[in-house]
């Protein structure tokens, strides 16, 4: 591992690269920008910038203190603030050549004479390859790229290993969809609907059959009478239910869960559950949720006038009486009251924005009697989606096995990329990094 450290410490000091000035050396984890800073700077002379190296950008700018070494420096998300911006303000300025950094180093890197860009470790595709080594010669002189294969397939596996951490079992896909697809009373108001038809079809039968009078009719009413029975008795009454009941669908409702509590429960970082929302929202068969921007899903409001106050604030606002009525907490002051309120909206049919409106303007609202204000609240950031409430055992089966097996394909689709990225290199690698340190 030393031997293959070295070889990074050798390549400046070829014909290539021994007179180019700011160059970027891609590492993929903290500890590997650390060592091979500190090799740098002990197997390297001091760096004097020319005069064409340095940046003018900084004229007129407060000058910071010169680094203790201008050969090579870290730069990873485990430095302070002030440490990267010190690293970042001498690399832009040209008195500092080498900054073995992460990949997230470069994005919106607005500095044009970066004359070379390494590799100590494979990049993740072909794409962040071209992206990160298209940072170097942006002025339109000569620039030098370089990337370090490993032939025995080490970096090929830790890249893997990655992928396959970012994967998700079946029992976490679970408990997602359960947090997603909550069961509400839709079925319930539809099938008490039905019943309500139901009962008046009968009542109204019954109305007509009072007021029929044989003994008015005329036979040809009778025979009519007799056709419209016949064509009645032919109609399959229950296929007409069922197929009223499949059309009446949950028309869905405004879904919240905490990111937070969300990302402890499922074990699965955030960004790999926004990507699930997306796959369930682009699915090719059917669109099972609509993805909408996160929101504080919870609103607290603290009355300085004690529970009195609060009691007149319900008799002025509907949603605040509402919340009284579904989440009063017992244990909490008398004079607090918390609540999701998207929740409450969904509920009670309203629309979550003007509920989030009529919350925001309470603390506006004067209140005879009382000269203290209002406090209102929203926190706890959480994903919001679109969701319906009324999906059957089968239903939930296959979007279970849709969501699991489109994360496990593109896990596979990942790690063949990999394959393919390292296999391609190491046709146009050379054995030995002497080679590529004195010739193109």
């Amino acid at each position: 591992k030393q031997w293959y450290q070295r070889r990074v410490a050798t390549l400046p000091t070829g014909e290539r690269f021994k007179d180019l000035g700011s160059i970027i050396v891609y590492c993929t984890r903290r500890q590997q920008c650390e060592r091979i800073a500190t090799l740098l700077r002990t197997s390297l002379p001091p760096w004097a910038p020319e005069e064409g190296e340095l940046c003018n950008k900084n004229k007129g700018k407060r000058k910071r203190k010169a680094l203790d070494n201008s050969t090579a420096e870290s730069y990873h998300a485990g430095l302070t603030p002030a440490q990267r911006s010190k690293v970042q303000y001498h690399f832009m300025a040209g008195t500092l050549r080498i900054v073995c950094a992460t990949v997230a180093f470069g994005m919106g890197l607005d500095k044009a004479n970066v004359r070379s860009v390494i590799h100590y470790s494979m990049p993740k595709s072909f794409e962040n390859y071209v992206q990160e080594m298209g940072r170097a010669g942006r002025d339109g002189r000569p620039a030098h790229c370089h990337i370090f294969v490993d032939s025995l397939g080490g970096d090929l596996a830790e890249l893997s290993k990655h992928a396959h951490s970012n994967t998700v079992d079946r029992y976490s896909v679970q408990l997602l969809l359960r947090n997603i697809f909550k069961p509400c009373a839709c079925a319930v108001l539809n099938k008490l609907q039905d019943q309500k038809t139901e009962s008046d079809k009968d009542s109204d039968l019954k109305e007509s059959e009072k007021k029929t009078d044989v003994n008015t009719e005329s036979k040809e009413a009778e025979i009519e009478e007799e056709d419209d029975n016949q064509f009645e008795d032919d109609i399959d009454w229950t296929e007409v239910e069922t197929s009223i009941k499949q059309v009446k669908k949950c028309p869905g409702h405004s879904v919240t869960f905490p990111i937070a509590s969300l990302v402890g429960e499922v074990d699965v970082p955030e960004e790999n559950i926004a990507t699930m929302l997306t796959y369930l929202e682009l699915s090719p068969s059917r669109s099972w949720i609509k993805v909408k921007q996160p929101v504080n899903a919870t609103c607290f409001i603290q009355c300085y006038g004690g529970a009195a106050h609060l009691t007149d604030l319900a008799k002025q606002a509907t949603t605040v009486l509402a919340a009284l009525r579904f989440y009063q907490d017992k244990n909490r002051p008398s004079n607090e009251l918390e609540f999701p309120y998207i929740e409450l909206a969904a509920k009670m049919g309203w629309d979550a924005y003007i509920v989030r409106r009529e919350l925001r303007d309470l603390d506006k609202r004067s209140i005879p009697g009382f000269k203290t204000g209002v406090l209102v609240e929203f926190k706890d950031l959480s994903f919001h989606v679109h969701a319906p409430g009324d999906l059957s055992d089968e239903e939930m089966d296959e979007v279970t096995d849709y969501l699991y097996k489109r994360v496990v394909a593109q896990k596979n689709a990942e790690v063949r990329r990999l394959k393919e990225l390292h296999s391609s290199l190491l046709e146009v690698s050379s054995t030995t990094h002497y080679d590529a340190a004195h010739e193109v």
